[in-house]
């Protein structure tokens, strides 16, 4: 695991494990709609809008691509490339 405070460096093209633990094993996604609004949450700002101009919120689907991911009750796992 990476140390905390130290600065990072990132790499064009390099590919990244995320992940996001809740402190204390407390319960994140405790039924099916909390999955499905994190799942919702993740194609917001990651997947191309077909209509740019309508967009509301900031999305990066241009700077990142998100292979996998997985959600167990108290955590997450992302594998992400940074594009730029």
């Amino acid at each position: 695991m990476p140390s905390q405070n130290i600065v990072k460096e990132y790499v064009r093209g390099g590919i990244y494990h995320v992940y996001n633990k809740s402190q204390r094993e407390f319960i994140l996604f405790k039924k099916d709609a909390d999955c499905l609004k994190f799942i919702s949450l993740l194609r917001r700002y990651l997947i191309k809008p077909p209509f740019e101009t309508q967009l509301r919120h900031k999305t990066y689907w241009d700077k990142i691509d998100c292979f996998c991911f997985t959600l167990m009750d108290t955590h997450f796992h992302m594998e992400i490339q940074q594009k730029g």
